[in-house]
């Protein structure tokens, strides 16, 4: 989920694509209230002690249905493509940051968190970023993505090796990787938590970006098929949680709301294309309103998931009933309050910092760039390539400054631009 510091209305943006982006923060919210809040599924302990009890059942009901989010972010990233630049990652890693320790400092004087001394407190704020699985994660793919977006380029160009790349995929991560992961995790995919699972459903991404023109197009079809195949996993899940089938703590019933089993990674593909298959959104309004929220989801996760602050209370409307119904009423609208807060607080961050920060990160680019030109310099000389005329490159120079101004004054050129927190192209 990389976030670009960029003004909506300074891009074009696919807003079909964004309401999808938001839908999928969404059902990351939603999931981990109702996985905290109706059924405390996170715990494999309560599996088994908690079975009966009717909003545990419900509970998986719901993750069933929602815990696609993840796997649908990389998959927006696989569709427009990660182009990888360091200060992108970098202020992905300060907004991060920024985050974590005012969410310390508040946790901290709301008296939800407690502490020793100072020196716990500094250690506290430095471990930030390994509370956050996906974020990590989420920095290897991008590091990767050059390598994966050649692969992408190599497979799916033409029509031969698809099929393969499909087949081996889902035999080796999403079927005997999910097997493995029973008995040993570090052999499989690690429940879909891992580098190796982003990766192949970022190839997904790629893949269906490639061959979108050849895919049939289907809302009610691929919308009766992510059903057919959220309720096939439930019917799966159920019963492994009523009768506690595997061990005393339900771990067996665990691996199957993972996001590497494969009915939720079919799921997730099929929600993806009926979401492809729908008419793109026309109301200029509507779009950029949609686009402007979508910009700011990463802070939604950053804030909801495992920031000091909210953790402990995040489904505070929730906690403030005591019936099963009311929790479950109020799941929707707690999940809404939870996103506004996030978008709420980004919106101030970009008016505080976005400036300072889009120059620190423009000048990591360009120290970047110049050690990468030093390096390939070297490298060329130490093989023996003479180095390039200075004449001919600035010959280079001008045709492609030219070629950019004829670009610029064409309105109607196609442009594959997202600013979203997906990993979309800048």
């Amino acid at each position: 989920m990389t976030y670009m510091l960029l003004k909506t209305e300074n891009i074009k943006r696919d807003a079909k694509m964004d309401i999808l982006r938001i839908v999928a923060m969404f059902f990351i919210v939603i999931d981990h209230l109702a996985t905290v809040s109706l059924g405390k599924l996170e715990n494999v302990e309560f599996f088994v002690e908690e079975a009966k009890i009717p909003w545990h059942m419900v509970s998986s009901l719901i993750v069933c249905f929602v815990v696609v989010g993840v796997n649908l972010f990389f998959l927006l990233s696989g569709y427009f493509k990660i182009n990888f630049k360091p200060g992108k990652a970098v202020s992905f890693v300060i907004k991060l940051y920024v985050y974590w320790i005012l969410g310390t400092l508040l946790a901290l004087a709301c008296g939800f968190k407690e502490f020793a001394n100072a020196w716990e407190v500094v250690k506290f704020m430095v471990i930030g970023i390994s509370k956050y699985w996906f974020i990590l994660m989420y920095l290897l793919l991008m590091i990767c993505a050059p390598l994966l977006n050649a692969l992408a380029d190599k497979l799916f160009d033409g029509d031969g090796k698809c099929g393969y790349f499909v087949f081996v995929t889902v035999l080796f991560f999403a079927v005997i990787g999910f097997i493995a992961d029973y008995f040993y995790p570090i052999m499989g995919t690690n429940g879909g938590y891992s580098v190796i699972w982003a990766g192949t459903v970022y190839m997904y991404g790629r893949l269906i970006r490639k061959k979108e023109d050849k895919l049939k197009k289907s809302v009610p079809m691929y919308l009766i098929l992510y059903i057919l195949l959220c309720i096939a996993n439930y019917a799966i899940v159920a019963p492994l949680i009523a009768t506690g089938v595997g061990n005393s703590n339900g771990k067996v019933a665990y691996l199957f709301l993972n996001y590497n089993d494969p009915l939720i990674f079919f799921a997730s593909l099929s929600f993806f294309m009926m979401w492809i298959s729908m008419k793109p959104l026309k109301n200029e309004k509507w779009k950029r309103a949609v686009s402007f929220v979508a910009t700011h989801t990463l802070a939604v996760y950053l804030w909801h998931s495992n920031n000091p602050f909210l953790k402990n209370t995040r489904a505070f409307l929730m906690m403030a009933v005591e019936p099963f119904w009311a929790k479950l009423l109020l799941l929707v609208p707690n999940a809404l309050l939870l996103f506004a807060f996030g978008v709420a607080v980004d919106i101030a961050y970009e008016f505080l910092l976005s400036r300072p920060i889009s120059k620190f990160c423009a000048f990591i680019d360009r120290v970047f760039g110049m050690a990468a030109s030093k390096i390939c310099a070297l490298c060329s000389r130490a093989f023996g390539a003479k180095p390039a005329d200075v004449s001919d490159v600035q010959n280079v120079e001008s045709k492609q400054s030219e070629g950019e101004e004829n670009i610029s004054s064409d309105e109607q050129r196609p442009q594959d631009v997202s600013a979203g927190d997906d990993g979309s192209n800048e």
